[in-house]
């Protein structure tokens, strides 16, 4: 107990932040999706490790007998989550996956060590509504989108395709062989 207690004591301001953009209505990160495959999601690594913090504050929260506050911090650590339904990214999607999953043993924690209010069980059933509702339109969402991303795997040459997957090695005849197919491919439509 003490070492979490010490955790969340080190990371107090970044929970006030996070207290204060669950608020918020809407978020966006700034993601360069023209870069089709290679887009970089920095954002997405410290969201899930945002997730453990929230979850271990709940749980703690709930030990201490703070029954009230840890139900708020559950719902400001699943309106974090829902900031990635809009990203049009399969692994966004997944991350969102992540996080809500993070969750569940903390909710559960917490009815299991108190007795809930009747309005206090009628929030927490309306973050798990919301969460598998935004759960279904982030999953929909992101496959739509790497859809769309794959569009542009046919305007690559053989070289940058191949790359895609960590390549960069020197061309071999195969690789040439790949490179002509693709732009015959390509000049032929």
């Amino acid at each position: 107990r003490a070492a979490v207690e010490n955790h969340l004591k080190n990371n107090a301001e970044t929970l006030e932040q996070i207290r204060v953009a669950a608020q918020l209505r809407e978020g966006r990160f700034p993601v360069d999706l023209t870069t089709g495959f290679s887009a970089l999601l920095p954002h997405l690594a410290p969201m899930k490790r945002m997730a453990i913090l929230m979850k271990w504050q709940v749980i703690y929260q709930s030990a201490e007998g703070n029954r009230e506050e840890a139900v708020r911090r559950l719902e400001d650590a699943f309106a974090m989550p829902a900031v990635l339904e809009e990203e049009p990214l399969y692994i966004s999607a997944l991350v969102r996956i992540a996080m809500t999953t993070l969750m569940m043993p903390a909710m559960e924690r917490l009815v299991t060590e108190h007795t809930m209010t009747e309005p206090e069980l009628r929030r927490l059933e309306a973050i798990v509504e919301r969460a598998i509702e935004g759960g279904r339109k982030s999953i929909l969402r992101g496959m739509a989108g790497e859809r769309a991303l794959g569009l542009s795997a046919f305007e690559m040459s053989g070289r940058a395709f191949s790359q895609l997957g960590g390549g960069g090695a020197p061309a071999g005849a195969q690789d040439i062989a790949m490179n002509l197919l693709f732009d015959v491919r390509r000049a032929i439509g």
